[in-house]
């Protein structure tokens, strides 16, 4: 505010303080304490070195002394006292100084700037700031790479804005809004899906429905066909991602089962190791400081050491829309920024908030693999995700040599117990942690848990819940795979539907909501629809607080989304994605803004007459979260006040049919 009113003032002082700009004037603006050349200071700067120094540093006044009178008054007095005791202590401890000289005149000091001068010419030299690629802000001491809001390049554009709305008004009444800044590249930015996240509030939405739809049992069986919710609540979280499923605890029941294989990790020529890049990205530590062509080396120093003839096989992130799009938004903790590095440049970012950057990732991968291979180390790319590579590379191993499959995914051991074959070589998969003491012999672990579990774990791991599968709340990881132990007829009969590369889409919803209502233990000839409403009322008689939606089965149109996606993944793992026909789009997912999500449903919410009376008054573009609409997660609709869902920003807009027809 005062670079505001203070040049303001300044222009009127020759009228306001006639003595005052004549001294100005005459040059009587700046102040000399010393007769040293360059030696002097403006007004202000001489009151901060000398009033407001003493003032403020110890035995002042703001150092507990107090501001009254009688305080103001001993203080000001004594100054000139104490001013001649300064004055002789100094020249007693000969502290003052003889020369007239400025001191950036000195041999010395133009010694140092002089190599400062060329450290400053050589780091340029190495980072030249026109050979960026693109429109972006780039720092070009670590290669960080601005977003699209950071918009700092424009701040004399934003501040003069800024001082437009000032003018006219009083001072009490001028505010800055955050919104009005300018974003420098410090700024995080936030996690988005599909290009917005937003904050949905499915508890609140549920009660609004049934609080409208009353106690009418024929009118609750209709709308209970509805989720109710803007999301699938038992499939997808609060934050819209799919529900995570705990692999680990399926691979502890399966080591359980199989009464594990405790044995050490051969080491000799006739043993082949397939390592996961992915998982041997994050075994060494990052030190601050380090080049990144010397951490790359570390790696081929890592793993000539620990692993003979191995072959690194490495994710693709650049390969075009994946199923797993959401598992890795999900999985960025952190907002990583793209670092444009080079190879001799010294890394300054954390090992996680770098790698949480497909384009830092993938650059770094690229780094890595090629130091491997100049190494004699076999690389291998994949595509997208490098699970069916991994095993694809340690089937055709298995021919010859004995073969160890390194890596941390529980993916990984469950392709191994559905494609090894008898015939083969031995096939062994240890984790890469120090800590872990697990080794699966394979052949040995298949025998143990029987042909029947082996032939259908693609079907039980994916409709339990995977990267590209959600997993149904309040169902356990391990359900399937128990009810595979115990032989149950309708598991081993949905399995072989699922493995199936004939099966229709009619076939695999009803297969899958079979198998949902058995799971939720419902009744033979029951539909998902149904028992939705049996399972709310026996959680209002007996339950002792209210009910959330995700407790209740999914709807039997969302269900079918999800046996759709459980589909497509159980046949990309049975061919591992060699001879895969079928489009995702096809089958439960959608292509939004260069990403494959999932499809939730097909059908609204709630039934229209319901949806009608959520609706918002709102008199702005409904941008925030003041809107009703917006705040359960529903878009505006006519039935809104004034937008009409038409002239606001949460409307639905035409973006995704468009996109869907330059994609047919």
């Amino acid at each position: 505010m005062s670079s505001r009113l203070v040049p303001k003032q300044m222009m009127h002082l020759s009228e306001t303080h006639p003595d005052v700009y004549r001294d100005f004037m005459a040059g009587h603006h700046v102040i000399r304490r010393s007769q040293r050349f360059w030696a002097g200071l403006s007004c202000d700067l001489t009151i901060e070195q000398t009033l407001m120094c003493s003032l403020k540093s110890s035995g002042g006044l703001t150092r507990g002394r107090g501001m009254g009178e009688l305080q103001r008054l001993v203080w000001l007095l004594s100054m000139p006292s104490c001013a001649a005791v300064n004055q002789w202590m100094v020249s007693f401890t000969h502290g003052d100084s003889n020369t007239e000289h400025h001191k950036d005149l000195t041999e010395a000091r133009q010694r140092k700037d002089d190599k400062d001068t060329s450290t400053i010419v050589t780091y340029v030299l190495q980072r030249n700031p026109f050979e960026t690629e693109g429109h972006q802000l780039v720092c070009i001491a670590t290669g960080l790479t601005s977003d699209t809001s950071a918009n700092v390049d424009s701040a004399k554009v934003i501040g003069h804005r800024i001082l437009q709305t000032m003018t006219g008004q009083a001072v009490s009444a001028v505010s800055f809004k955050k919104k009005e800044e300018a974003v420098t590249m410090s700024t995080k930015p936030t996690v988005k899906i599909g290009g917005e996240r937003v904050s949905i509030d499915p508890q609140l939405l549920f009660q609004r429905l049934l609080h409208v739809a009353g106690g009418d049992l024929s009118k609750l069986q209709d709308i209970f066909q509805h989720e109710l919710t803007a999301l699938p609540s038992s499939l997808f979280d609060d934050s819209g991602f799919m529900r995570e499923s705990s692999k680990h605890l399926l691979a502890k029941h399966l080591w359980d089962a199989s009464e594990g294989c405790k044995q050490e990790m051969l080491r000799t020529k006739d043993v082949h190791y397939i390592l996961d890049g992915g998982s041997l990205i994050h075994q060494l530590s990052w030190l601050r400081g380090t080049s990144y062509t010397h951490l790359a080396e570390r790696y081929v120093e890592y793993v000539k050491n620990s692993y003979p003839h191995a072959t690194v096989v490495f994710d693709g992130y650049f390969g075009g829309p994946s199923t797993k799009d959401m598992a890795h938004v999900q999985r960025r903790t952190l907002p990583g920024r793209d670092v444009q590095f080079t190879p001799d440049m010294l890394l300054s970012e954390k090992k996680e908030e770098f790698l949480s950057n497909t384009t830092n990732k993938q650059r770094f991968i690229h780094l890595v693999g090629n130091c491997f291979e100049e190494n004699g180390i076999p690389v291998q790319h994949a595509q997208g995700d490098a699970d069916c590579v991994i095993v694809q590379v340690a089937l055709q191993s298995a021919v010859e040599y004995t073969t160890y499959v390194v890596g941390e995914d529980t993916d990984l051991l469950i392709l191994l117990l559905f494609h090894v074959k008898s015939d083969m070589k031995d096939v062994f998969f240890s984790s890469s942690k120090a800590s872990t003491t697990r080794l699966w012999d394979i052949r040995s672990t298949q025998s143990r848990l029987g042909p029947n579990v082996c032939k259908n774990i693609l079907f039980a791991h994916a409709f339990s819940g995977c990267d590209t599968t959600s997993r149904p709340f309040s169902v356990g990881k391990c359900v399937p795979v128990k009810r595979l132990q115990k032989k149950n007829k309708l598991f081993e009969n949905s399995a072989k539907v699922f493995l199936q590369t004939n099966s229709d889409h009619q076939m695999i919803a009803e297969t899958g909501e079979k198998l949902l209502v058995d799971i939720y233990k419902g009744n033979d000839g029951d539909t998902l629809d149904k028992l939705r409403l049996v399972k709310y009322h026996e959680k209002v008689f007996t339950g002792s607080k209210q009910v959330q939606p995700k407790v209740l089965p999914p709807t039997s149109a969302a269900a079918k989304y999800h046996s759709y996606r459980v589909f497509y993944q159980v046949q990309e793992w049975a061919c591992l994605g060699t001879s895969l026909e079928l489009m995702p789009e096809e089958w439960g997912f959608q292509l939004q803004r260069g990403q494959l999500l999932p499809v939730h449903t097909d059908i609204p919410p709630a039934p229209e007459e319901l949806m009608n009376i959520i609706r918002c008054g709102c008199t702005t573009d409904c941008s925030s979260q003041r809107c009703s609409c917006r705040k359960v997660g529903l878009s505006c609709t006519t039935a809104c006040g004034q937008c009409r869902g038409i002239s606001c920003l949460n409307s639905m807009l035409p973006m995704d049919e468009e996109e869907e027809e330059t994609n047919i």
